[in-house]
């Protein structure tokens, strides 16, 4: 899954639709970085803009899983635990 999302962030493959955060922000990727293969970070200077705050630096993915239920309309996140840098399967 991680490797999917490294993909897609430095092909910028996340659709042409508005970018959103989790609590309603507008989201805006103005650089995604430099891909970086070795431990630590994602990708080196990558610079993005969540409302009107300019963040940058070190990128780095981890996957959250969440199920949606259709009949409350919220969504349950799992608590996977340490260390984020795992793989979840089905």
């Amino acid at each position: 899954m991680e490797r999917l999302l490294h993909y897609i962030w430095k092909y910028r493959l996340y659709g042409a639709s508005p970018l959103v955060t989790t609590t309603g922000q507008s989201l805006q990727v103005l650089d995604p970085g430099q891909s970086h293969a070795d431990a630590g970070a994602d990708f080196f200077n990558a610079k993005i803009k969540v409302g009107p705050v300019v963040w940058a630096g070190m990128k780095s993915h981890h996957v959250t899983v969440g199920v949606y239920h259709v009949a409350t309309g919220k969504t349950i996140y799992l608590k996977t635990g340490l260390p984020k840098e795992k793989y979840l399967t089905n």
